[in-house]
């Protein structure tokens, strides 16, 4: 039994330490990702930036890495992604983004307004699946419109389980919803506005003839002259990095999973205790002198819960002491480097190895 319970606890350490270490891996491949992005965007590779992104938010999802991917599909002049990315941005942010940008994000989100139109897509199928240029925007029942650029050509798909039950190349102005009905057989398309306002058609025509009509990337940093702020689109490359994975110690992790096992074990542990002092009582009239044939079973039920409960407190204080102690030298490792500690595990015992310069 006791072998059993020791065998147990370290089957559940490497368990854990495992978990751990998958986690650390993910983090790695999401940093690498997000590493990708920025000097993808910083080589005006805005399209492939974004895809990085995307693939570091897939993996470790963070919200301000919406901001970042709508950054690339900006300059990418994706100008319908990215204001969903930027209004997704905002409404997961609240209050967490600061006053400066978030006035900035809402003048970005106006002038791209202004550059959109919008396809509403009805009678979809349950589930259809629905990609705008390579992109799928998302599956049926949308939210609401979709909002593309306005003023060119977008291959618009629209599968289910496989099968493609529409593809075509549809245009919208700005300002315009273009209705995307699938009814039976024949999809049908029906205009439901056109331009709202000449101020925007103005305000498109300006933006288009101040903005290359290739990527150009963005604009130089500033020089400290008195001028509006910049979009974000037409940033330095040096304000796209406004998410930094964190740097959290290998060592503490570990430490907590050490910490939480030897707890749970000292909580087992005075459970089995508590119920092998319950069985002792049970048992103590009728055994005076001797237990009868007729108790040796529950006289052995007493013993086995008795010795686990030592294993368990043992053991569980053990691998408790050891998680505590690597928390604390994680956070000294916070403050100083060249500590490395390495666990050590022994028949109900645990310990530190540790090695380095304090």
């Amino acid at each position: 039994m006791k072998r059993f319970l020791s065998g147990l606890w370290i089957l559940l350490c490497v368990v854990c330490v495992a978990q751990t270490v998958v986690a650390g891996g993910a983090q790695r491949r999401a940093k690498i990702a997000f590493d990708d992005g920025t000097e993808l965007f910083e080589q005006q590779k805005f399209s492939e930036a974004a895809a990085r992104f995307r693939e570091a938010y897939e993996i470790r999802p963070n919200w301000k890495l919406l901001y970042n991917i709508g950054q690339c599909e900006a300059a990418a002049r994706r100008y319908g992604v990215a204001l969903e990315l930027f209004e997704s941005y905002m409404a997961a942010g609240g209050d967490n983004i600061d006053l400066e940008r978030t006035k900035e994000l809402i003048e970005e989100m106006e002038r791209l307004r202004n550059l959109v139109g919008f396809l509403d897509f009805q009678d979809l199928p349950m589930g259809a699946s629905v990609t705008i240029d390579g992109l799928e925007r998302g599956k049926s029942p949308l939210p609401g419109p979709l909002a593309v650029a306005a003023g060119v050509d977008h291959d618009v798909r629209i599968v289910k389980d496989e099968e493609v039950n529409y593809e075509r190349a549809l245009r919208v102005h700005s300002g315009q919803t273009l209705i995307v009905s699938l009814k039976g057989d024949a999809p049908e398309e029906s205009e439901s506005a056109s331009m709202t306002t000449s101020g925007a058609a103005n305000a498109a025509e300006e933006t288009s003839e101040q903005r290359p009509e290739t990527d150009a990337g963005p604009a130089a940093s500033d020089t400290g002259e008195s001028r509006p702020v910049p979009s974000i689109s037409e940033r330095p490359s040096t304000n796209i990095s406004v998410l930094k994975y964190p740097t959290r110690q290998p060592i503490k992790a570990v430490g907590w999973v050490f910490f939480s096992i030897g707890a749970s074990a000292l909580i087992t542990g005075a459970a089995t205790g508590i119920m092998a002092w319950s069985k002792k009582k049970e048992l103590d009239p009728d055994c005076v002198g001797g237990c009868p044939d007729e108790l040796s079973d529950d006289k052995k039920t007493m013993e086995n819960l008795g010795l686990a409960t030592d294993v368990l407190l043992s053991v569980g204080g053990g691998v408790m002491a050891t998680g505590l102690v690597m928390l604390i030298v994680g956070r000294i490792r916070e403050k100083r480097s060249g500590i490395a500690v390495v666990p050590s595990l022994g028949n109900g015992m645990a310990g530190l190895l540790t090695t380095g310069t304090f």
